[in-house]
């Protein structure tokens, strides 16, 4: 079972009222229960899910004027900027990958080509006693 959270942590990870959280869970966009005391318990990883897949990102009114993101689409934004890095690492990895491919190759062509030439077959006789 996944662990579990009170309201008012679920409400504060998922940048929302205890009463928008409250609504999801009544309404079974997450799993939620009620333990022995009345409170409400929600699975956090139902919660994650629901964030994640929300479609609908808000932006929340600050002190001032000044507008800032909530939660939910800072962590959205984080992970897509972790996506961008992780697929540009993995793009350079495959590109070093077959770069080191080509030099290996080139080599062993070299390699063959020094010994199919040592007509003496000392370079051969070296390399096969090291």
């Amino acid at each position: 079972m996944d662990p579990e959270v009170s309201l008012n942590v679920a409400a504060k990870m998922a940048g929302k009222t205890t009463t928008a959280v409250r609504r999801w869970a009544s309404q079974g966009l997450i799993k939620a229960r009620k333990n022995k005391r009345g409170r409400w318990e929600i699975e956090t990883q139902s919660l994650r899910e629901h964030l994640a897949t929300s479609v609908s990102i808000h932006v929340g009114e600050t002190s001032g004027n000044r507008q800032e993101p909530d939660l939910q689409s800072e962590y959205i934004r984080s992970l897509q900027s972790s996506l961008h890095r992780e697929r540009k690492k993995v793009d350079d990895l495959a590109e070093n990958n077959r770069r080191l491919q080509n030099e290996i190759l080139k080599l062993t062509h070299e390699i063959k080509a020094i010994l199919s030439k040592d007509n003496r077959g000392l370079l051969s006789r070296w390399i096969k006693s090291s």
